[in-house]
This record gives C-alpha cells, structure tokens and sequence, in this order.
C-alpha cells in the first residue's frame, strides 16, 4: 500500500506541482489548502508537507496541534517566508523532518519526502515492536500470577 503524503499548501499551482511529482513516485495524495482541513485529514497522512503561512490556522499551529494531541508524523516545512526568531525557536521544537525553502527543485523536495518516509517506516517498526514487547510483557504477568497461585 502507497504512503499517504498530505499536501498543506495553499497555492494551487504548487499544490499540483509536488501532487504530480509525489504520484509519479507512487504516493498517494491528499491535499488541503488551509490549516483546519489540514488538521483534519492529518490523521489520514503518513508524511505531511507543510506550508507555514496558510489560511484559518497558520502551519505552526497546525504543527503544535498535531504533536499536542499525540501525533508523531513525520513533516516536511515548505516557506517561502523568512521565519522571525520566535517562530523559528517554537518550530525547531516540534520535530520536523526538514525545511525546504520554496522555490525549490523537484530533487531536493523528494530528497526530503523520501527523508520522511524512512522516518515513518522507523515509526512503525518502533510501534510493531512496542507491541510485541507489551505482549511479552503482558504473558509473562499471567505466568507469574499462576506461578504465584500455585505456591
């Protein structure tokens, strides 16, 4: 199954762009154009690319909204726009793959998509194996209760 990218861009054209170039590479795409339906198709993405400066929730708050409720995905910042030291210091602190300054190559943007995706094939592999180890964890208590019961 192809990796879900969500696109939060709000120019279209460039929207399309990184869509044609992402579908060409077999992903799957969703897109939104403002940062509440950003928000709400985040849980559907496995990598995220991320405009900043967007309508109704600007994408370090959107940033800040995915990672308060839990959410690890994996982001990749596109901007065009010069960070002021504040926003710079509060995105550094949510755990971004990379920032891609736009205007910017189709080779350096997938060099950065693909930096997300092996970032999010760790993720699952760390919550695959948190599992099992919870399982082990899990057997091992009921053999030690009946073990337990048994003296």
């Amino acid at each position: 199954m192809p990796r879900r990218v969500l696109i939060i861009e709000d120019d279209t054209n460039i929207r399309k762009i990184i869509k044609d170039h992402l579908e060409a590479r077999g992903y799957s795409v969703l897109e939104a154009c403002d940062g509440e339906d950003g928000y709400e198709l985040s849980s559907s993405a496995h990598i995220i690319i991320l405009d900043i400066y967007i309508p109704k929730i600007n994408g370090i708050d959107l940033l800040e909204k995915i990672r308060n409720i839990g959410d690890s995905v994996p982001v990749v910042i596109v901007s065009a726009g010069q960070f002021s030291r504040e926003e710079w210091e509060r995105l550094t602190k949510l755990n971004f793959i990379q920032y891609v300054k736009k205007p910017f190559g189709k080779a350096e943007l997938m060099a950065a998509v693909e930096k997300a995706n092996s970032t999010y094939s760790d993720l699952e592999t760390l919550d695959e194996s948190t599992r099992i180890i919870g399982e082990f964890i899990e057997r091992q208590s009921v053999s030690d209760t009946r073990w337990w019961n048994k003296r």
